[in-house]
């Protein structure tokens, strides 16, 4: 039955919407927030009037405003004994389902004429009589209905079944009575009632019944075990419990923590100007949809930052922002790189999976050139570390050419990389996951933090079966492994009295690194999992983040130098670019080669110059630095490690670091699709594609879809973040997902999201500022956790 309703809503806005246009924005909000959607006992159909908004309240710490708003709404409440009419959406075995005004209703088989019986003709279920009457997908049915169940947001009601002889309905026309001012009127079409006929069947009520109906229900109801916190894990679990009638959702990680290789570690205020770092993952790109996305939903932002790097020492120093000797000393070099990327652009399928070691030797390039100008332009950006020459030809040749996530986009003839990538850098990443964390457990899925998977030991029709063990919580969250990881390279050997046992779920996803998962699966690893996933390689590298600055000097070159600029640079000047310099030099990304063998490198991050809760202006002593050296088996002799002074030290940190070789984009990446959704298993992770936070949020996102979850709708509509989400999909999963939201119109939130080119790269949603730098540092500084010097 129809009513008029009085009801409340709140909205958040995002300050760039303070318009004079603000109160019809928060009208159009509500609008598309609440019709058409379903509080557990009734059915919001439309609003009919606004009756106050209220004055705007701040979020803490967001900068966005709040509203609350009371409104008049028609809805849909259906009650026992109501007859309905509705269309069949789907025939199971044990009854059917009917749509409703925009909801469910099931129609069991217990309460459908005994004549009727269930057939499958080709591909098509229906329940028939064989005299004519047929209850198929789209048939128009008259129901009473039995019993009705709330739940938030969920509405379940059990149905007896009429078949309907006149199948016209009419349509009536309500325009809404809006008050003055507001011209958005509304029509909504409601069926006219036929004149009631008796039942074909008649049945007493039963609770029984009522139960039988629940248990179709709960049916649906998946146990997803999500292993791994991380990106990819959390982004999993996040659109998982968007669905609390689809997905009981349980995420664990061994480690205390959530984030995986993204947190934040506490510094020392008076000596750096900050009281946290960032480690493992600092910023990315604007082409970071889903992780900006991720960053508002949960009520933080990231900054803009103008990247610039560092690569290389004294005479073989080269940088972006300003030409030096080193381009200058292979011109000739410099410019047959240009041509050779528009070759390789041109004629990509051929050279996609070649390494880059052979292309610079294809296209005579010296050796000096190749290690110290090319190989560091991917390096430091995608975590290959010393397998760069090993990274396929394809990464090289799209961060320069491609307009979306060229890197080095648009690529100069005279000078390699003339341009200052614009970039984002992230917030405290140890409060987002936290926060993401509350987040989630409000929503209904289970967080399990120091509880390790050990195995599975089977994989069936059945469903999962696992292995657990309770860890013993770090004082910083950072658990050691368990005595259940062998090999590892500090040798821990933690809870190794801890006891297994077993837990049942009907799907896994792995949101961990290929060896891990290998590991875990060795039980019940099928033949073609072994083959794809053992050939993944990885390195044990090592964080050292220091305030030394002595060591700093030595080994990279940190402030502008006339000695090594160049102001002509094949025939061009290059006034401007070394006035500029000159001002304003503040690398942040450094490379240094090793002089034993320039093919092995070292890298290193100048994190006040490029996290945003440091002041503008530190002095360098007081700088804090991040040196990563690589690969410990292979290339630890050739560290620099012991230069730096033990009592600069602040922390180590060993990461097992995957390799992007060639290897991996032939026997890995085009054959995840065979592994996906095989045995109630699932793979979310970076290393499913390549190293970036991005990829690890895209890969979780995508392990839920292919679940059954919906891809968000205002993300759908962000034409970019739509786009890589598809192409990933259909890449890793072998499938292509079908427009939902947008199917009909592309208006709506997340429209203008996508901005900057004709694919919309270009990030311009709530999540990201966009406007000013170092905006993280002065609400840091208001809060007495940052300080200017």
């Amino acid at each position: 039955m129809f009513f008029v309703h009085s009801l409340e809503h709140r909205i958040n806005l995002h300050p760039s919407y303070f318009t004079s246009q603000t109160e019809q924005l928060i009208r159009d909000r509500l609008y598309v927030d609440v019709e058409g959607t379903n509080t557990g006992t009734m059915m919001i159909v439309a609003v009919i009037n606004v009756q106050d908004i209220s004055e705007p309240k701040i979020v803490p710490g967001t900068g966005y405003a709040q509203y609350d708003i009371s409104y008049q709404a028609m809805v849909w409440r259906p009650y026992r004994g109501e007859v309905v009419d509705g269309l069949v959406t789907s025939v199971v075995n044990n009854g059917f389902f009917v749509e409703v005004a925009g909801l469910s209703i099931f129609v069991s088989k217990a309460m459908i004429p005994s004549s009727f019986r269930y057939i499958v003709e080709g591909s098509t279920p229906s329940f028939t009589d064989n005299e004519g009457q047929v209850i198929e997908r789209s048939t128009q049915v008259r129901l009473r209905i039995k019993g009705v169940r709330g739940e938030l947001g969920v509405m379940h009601i059990l149905a007896h079944s009429h078949t309907q002889d006149d199948p016209k309905a009419g349509v009536l026309t309500f325009r809404s009575a809006l008050r003055k001012g507001d011209r958005r009127h509304r029509q909504v079409r409601c069926v006219k009632y036929l004149k009631s006929r008796p039942p074909l069947l008649s049945r007493d009520d039963s609770q029984a019944r009522f139960k039988m109906a629940r248990t179709v229900e709960n049916q649906k109801r998946k146990r997803v075990l999500v292993v791994g916190a991380g990106a990819a894990g959390m982004s999993c679990a996040e659109h998982l419990s968007n669905h609390p009638d689809k997905f009981d959702v349980t995420l664990v990680d061994a480690v205390d923590y959530c984030g995986g290789q993204a947190y934040s570690i506490p510094v020392d205020k008076e000596k750096t100007g900050a009281s946290w770092l960032n480690q493992g993952v600092q910023g990315g790109s604007y082409i970071f949809h889903h992780t900006l996305t991720m960053f508002a939903r949960n009520g933080f932002w990231a900054d803009p930052v103008g990247l610039q790097v560092s690569f290389g020492k004294g005479e073989q120093f080269w940088t972006n922002v300003y030409p030096t000797k080193m381009l200058a000393k292979h011109s000739s070099e410099v410019k047959r790189f240009y041509y050779m990327l528009k070759i390789v652009r041109w004629f990509e399928v051929f050279f996609a999976l070649l390494p880059i070691k052979y292309l610079v030797k294809l296209f005579w390039f010296s050796d000096e050139f190749a290690n110290v100008v090319a190989l560091p332009m991917i390096a430091l950006f995608l975590g290959t570390g010393n397998y760069g020459n090993e990274v396929m030809s394809m990464i090289l040749e799209r961060l320069c050419t491609s307009p979306t996530y060229g890197m080095w986009y648009p690529p100069d003839k005279n000078s390699v990389a003339s341009n200052i990538p614009s970039m984002v850098v992230f917030p405290n990443l140890s409060e987002f996951y936290q926060t993401w964390k509350k987040n989630l457990i409000k929503k209904g899925v289970t967080v399990r933090l120091s509880t390790e998977v050990t195995r599975v030991v089977r994989r069936d029709k059945k469903g999962v079966v696992v292995k657990i063990i309770s860890r013993t919580p770090a004082e910083d969250g950072h658990n050691p492994d368990s005595a259940w990881v062998p090999d590892n390279v500090e040798g821990s050997k933690a809870d190794r009295d801890a006891t297994e046992t077993t837990e049942e779920y009907d799907e896994i996803v792995l949101c961990v690194l290929t060896d891990t998962a290998k590991r875990l699966l060795s039980p019940c690893i099928t033949g073609l999992e072994n083959r794809v996933l053992r050939n993944a390689r990885f390195a044990n590298d090592i964080t050292v983040t220091h305030q030394d600055t002595e060591y700093m000097k030595n080994h990279y070159e940190n402030f502008y130098s006339e000695e090594f600029a160049v102001r002509k640079i094949n025939g061009v000047d290059a006034n401007e670019r070394c006035d500029f310099g000159k001002k304003n030099f503040k690398p942040m990304y450094y490379i240094k080669m090793y002089p034993k063998d320039l093919t092995k490198l070292e890298m290193s991050f100048d994190a006040t110059n490029y996290q945003p809760q440091f002041a503008p202006e530190v002095p360098f002593e007081n700088h804090v630095f991040q040196t990563i050296f690589l690969n410990k088996e292979r290339d630890g002799h050739l560290w620099s490690i012991d230069e730096i002074d033990e009592s600069k030290i602040i922390r180590k940190d060993w990461w097992h670091q995957l390799c992007h070789s060639y290897k991996h984009y032939i026997f890995v990446v085009p054959w995840m699709w065979l592994l996906q959704g095989k045995r109630h298993t699932r793979y979310a992770a970076s290393w499913t594609m390549i190293n970036a936070h991005e990829v690890a949020c895209i890969s979780g996102i995508s392990a839920a879809v292919d679940l059954g979850a919906d891809y968000p709708a205002d993300l759908e509509r962000d034409k970019f973040s739509f786009l890589a989400f598809r192409m990933y999909y259909l890449l890793i999963y072998g499938r292509w997902y079908r427009r939902k939201a947008t199917k009909h119109t592309r208006e709506g939130e997340g429209k203008d999201w996508a901005q900057g080119n004709e694919y919309g790269s270009t990030y311009r949603g709530p999540g990201v500022n966009y406007e000013e730098e170092r905006r993280i540092f002065k609400k840091e500084l208001k809060e007495g956790r940052s300080k200017e010097f």
